[in-house]
């Protein structure tokens, strides 16, 4: 009977320490596929060359997404998840333009500054910044009223225009060619767009320059048309005149008609030459 006490006292003992021991933590759970993750949420990226579709925009949006929800991830796994997002036809595209190397060789901030140099709006930014300024707002019809749109649609094109480094001298420029509507002005602004479009960073433009290559290029412009005016006419002049010959045919009828005449006048001339054929037959 003791020994069954002692027993029982032990196994309860037993169970008290059991109960006061801490409680073994549970496995860890695994760590969240961060990867996987944005790969299933982020939409793919699709080059569309006439549409706003390009990349820089895409990136915007979505680069700060994979910075924050993709912290875990190197930068080599940043770089392999942008590039899982490119569509079939803009992944071809670019890993034939990074030849020989291949994509995943190139390190990420050398990656996205290809990506948005390779799928970026295909208007030059002269173009853009033309058309930011020529905007227009829409008409007011019915209960629509335009004026957010329009107001969002300036914000954007500066954006894209890349106004904040236009300085007063370019922006001045940039309204001169802009007001060179008429057809008479289509070479010198063709002549004036090209050279902005060719403008280095570092290189500077003035108004006043502007002006002055235009009124050259309109007087050597008059100056060539007045000398090609009068080679045209000094070769004419020098040119000689070919005098035609007069046909046997309208010799002999001038020559006939001559003959009638004088006939008409000395009528014996007429009877004698009628004896002398009358003679000679």
């Amino acid at each position: 009977m003791q020994q069954q006490n002692e027993h029982r006292s032990k196994f309860l003992a037993a169970l008290v320490d059991q109960k006061l021991m801490p409680a073994q933590s549970p496995d860890k759970a695994s760590a969240p596929d961060a990867y996987g993750d944005l790969i299933r949420d982020l939409p793919q990226f699709s080059y569309e060359e006439d549409d706003e579709s390009t990349f820089d925009p895409w990136f915007r949006r979505y680069g700060a997404v994979i910075d924050d929800r993709g912290s875990s991830l190197t930068d080599d796994g940043k770089r392999n998840l942008i590039i899982d997002k490119l569509d079939k036809v803009t992944y071809k595209t670019y890993a034939e333009h990074v030849l020989p190397l291949k994509p995943r060789d190139i390190k990420l901030s050398t990656t996205v500054e290809t990506l948005k140099r390779l799928f970026d709006p295909k208007k030059t930014l002269i173009q853009r910044r033309f058309e930011f300024l020529q905007a227009s707002c829409p008409a007011v019809y019915g209960t629509h009223i335009p004026y957010c749109d329009f107001g969002n649609t300036i914000k954007k094109n500066f954006e894209e225009a890349c106004m904040k480094d236009v300085d007063s001298e370019s922006l001045k420029c940039l309204v001169l060619v802009a007001g060179l509507t008429d057809a008479s002005h289509s070479e010198m602004r063709l002549r004036l767009l090209n050279k902005m479009n060719h403008l280095k960073e570092t290189d500077s433009i003035v108004l006043d320059h502007f002006i002055s290559e235009c009124e050259t290029f309109v007087t050597l412009r008059s100056d060539i048309r007045t000398m090609e005016k009068r080679e045209i006419n000094a070769a004419q002049r020098r040119k000689p005149t070919r005098k035609q010959r007069p046909s046997r045919h309208v010799s002999f009828e001038k020559h006939s008609s001559e003959e009638q005449k004088g006939d008409r006048k000395n009528p014996s001339r007429k009877t004698c030459q009628d004896e002398g054929q009358e003679t000679n037959l």
